[in-house]
């Protein structure tokens, strides 16, 4: 008798073998722990990305917790990398947005923000002095 994949109790009836459920509630939730492991694993390769890429400032690798990603001027921002990596979206379309980018503190990319990005931008590098990043 074949079981079901999540809580392995007996399942009537024929399937391809390898998607058992005993009913949508198991379904669901072996889908969402699917979900939850592949958002796991993409916040782990992004921040591989910003330990890698460190800081465009300063140099900061260690802590990728500490760093984020700042939208440079002149690309059109589609959506923040932390929204699409918690929607689950594809490494290339993440990558896609990342190369608009370069990573900065986060202190510095909330401050920007609460200001108008402008103030910080101007005092920190002129804007004709940033450089695009590696993935870029």
């Amino acid at each position: 008798m074949r079981t079901c994949n999540e809580c392995s109790t007996p399942v009537l009836g024929f399937g391809n073998g390898s998607t058992m459920f005993c009913g949508d509630e198991c379904r669901y939730i072996n889908r969402r722990n699917y979900r939850r492991e592949r958002i796991e694993k993409i916040k782990v390769w992004v921040d591989e990305i910003k330990v890698q890429e460190g800081c465009a400032d300063c140099g900061y690798n260690i802590a990728p917790i500490a760093l984020d990603f700042d939208h440079l001027p002149g690309y059109e921002k589609e959506k923040n990398v932390s929204l699409l990596v918690n929607q689950g979206k594809h490494k290339d379309v993440i990558m896609a947005e990342i190369a608009k980018c370069e990573v900065v503190p986060r202190t510095k990319s909330i401050v920007q923000y609460s200001l108008g990005f402008a103030p910080l931008v101007s005092m920190i590098k002129p804007a004709h002095a940033r450089q695009r990043n590696q993935f870029g």
